[in-house]
């Protein structure tokens, strides 16, 4: 919420809680929440989200998640 409101200064409902669209949008995208790799933007840097990505294809682990989700 805090990169919407620097975004667009657009942020929660009058009453405090996340606008509808916003809810919907979080939760589509997460499904069903089979990752290869996560990280957390909303306490990592870019550099530091970079480096870890980095790190996993350095790594040479093969990525399974859209194998995961044909089944």
């Amino acid at each position: 919420m805090q990169r919407r409101i620097a975004t667009w200064n657009s942020g929660y409902e009058e009453d405090g809680s996340v606008p509808k669209p916003v809810r919907l949008w979080q939760q589509a995208v997460h499904m069903p929440g089979i990752y290869d790799l996560e990280v957390d933007t909303s306490v990592l840097s870019s550099e530091e989200c970079a480096a870890l990505i980095r790190q996993r294809l350095e790594e040479g682990l093969l990525p399974s998640a859209f194998q995961r989700l044909e089944v």
